[in-house]
């Protein structure tokens, strides 16, 4: 599951699926005794998971996946940033990335905005509020 901002996310010029970019044939996926049963199944979880972030972004409450993977094989969801390129091959990615800077920057009066960049506005900068703080038991974080 891929989550699209344009201008604040990788496109999927700038970071495409692995099968594409690999020149790996889909084909030799196949093998021979091996139930394809449990693909309508993954796809489903997949599809319920694609739908769980749909809502989440549309209705606004909790956190937005940006990119969530799943591997069937080790019962593993990694979740990632995935951020856009500055050399994507696709232009308009490559404005939308200098509009949205230039937005982040508060330069452009009046520019554009894209649904999706106030969250990583707010983002940023609850994340620079969560510095460390004095508490009356003496607890600090450390990396």
């Amino acid at each position: 599951i891929q989550w699209l901002v344009p201008g604040r996310l990788a496109c999927f010029r700038c970071l495409p699926p692995l099968v594409t970019t690999s020149g790996f044939d889909e084909k030799k996926l196949k093998r021979e005794n091996v139930c394809a049963a449990s693909l309508p199944t993954t796809m489903g979880v997949v599809a319920g998971l694609l739908v769980q972030n749909t809502l989440k972004y549309l209705l606004g409450f909790g956190e937005v996946a940006e990119y969530l993977g799943y591997n069937a094989f080790k019962n593993f969801f990694p979740g990632y940033s995935l951020y856009p390129s500055p050399q994507c091959e696709d232009r308009n990615c490559v404005k939308n990335q200098q509009q949205y800077q230039a937005w982040k920057l508060g330069r452009a009066a009046g520019a554009k905005e894209i649904k999706g960049w106030k969250v990583a506005a707010a983002e940023e900068e609850a994340a620079a509020d969560a510095a460390p703080q004095e508490n009356e038991w003496g607890i600090t974080l450390e990396d």
